[in-house]
């Protein structure tokens, strides 16, 4: 049903009769650049290349829904070990794979 007409068709279409609609989109960046979101200021460029996303519910109190970015890979993994009493800490220590299941047959 849809791919029978372009965008703009639906565009046109839908806006003219009111129904509420939105694109689907298909590239990062099109999220980013969306008008509504974009009035909502919804990314910022808190640190690093790529854009933060805010807690999409505003606060009237003025809280800030931006975060601190996420940590690096392995950039915690010295603190986690040392507070596992299981787990001795050497200079090899790092991620460790998950344990494997054994098959039941």
């Amino acid at each position: 049903m849809f791919a029978a007409h372009d965008y703009a068709w639906w565009e046109r279409t839908l806006t003219g009769i009111g129904a509420p609609w939105a694109p689907v989109f298909t590239t990062p960046q099109q999220l980013i650049d969306d008008p509504h979101l974009t009035a909502r200021n919804l990314f910022s460029q808190a640190s690093g290349a790529a854009p933060q996303a805010r807690f999409p519910v505003r606060f009237g109190s003025g809280l800030n829904t931006f975060r601190t970015p996420a940590p690096e890979l392995g950039a915690h993994t010295r603190e986690v070990l040392e507070a596992m009493p299981t787990a001795p800490i050497t200079a090899a220590s790092g991620p460790r794979p998950p344990a494997r299941r054994r098959s039941r047959t």
